[in-house]
């Protein structure tokens, strides 16, 4: 627990080095405590490039739990959203499609859907990563 309250902080003034943490973010992130899960899930977008695809997927997955993961995982969204052009093209595919996009707006998050919160934050965040690559500033998605 005292690894995932540090990390934040640390990779606020680090960014660089969250691939360096993978493993133990995600590892945090599949805790069966939904309270320790939430504190890997709020790094998860620090792993930039080391995120994987199915890593993604179960993030996605998460906004769907009846538990903080929700709201956690839509605040993490969000942050990859912002900066898409820094993960993997099967990330930035993936978040991208329709049906990634129709799965986060059918999400009803832990915090609600009003604004400040996750749910805003993510879809946000989304409509301007989709313009975005509609204008090419996104780089090139996998054919």
């Amino acid at each position: 627990m005292a690894l995932g309250w540090s990390l934040n902080p640390f990779l606020g003034l680090n960014p660089q080095d969250g691939p360096i943490y993978a493993e133990p973010i995600w590892t945090l992130v599949m805790d069966p405590d939904e309270w320790i899960a939430n504190r890997g899930i709020l790094v998860t977008y620090y792993l930039r490039g080391a995120l994987t695809l199915e890593q993604c997927k179960t993030l996605v997955a998460f906004t769907h739990d009846k538990s903080v993961r929700s709201a956690a995982s839509m605040s993490s969204l969000g942050s990859v959203y912002k900066h898409l052009k820094n993960f993997r093209p099967e990330v930035r595919e993936f978040l991208l499609a329709p049906a990634t996009i129709a799965t986060l707006r059918s999400a009803s998050p832990y915090d609600g859907r009003e604004r400040p919160g996750s749910y805003t934050w993510c879809l946000d965040e989304m409509r301007k990563a989709l313009t975005g690559a509609r204008r090419g500033r996104v780089p090139r998605l996998v054919k």
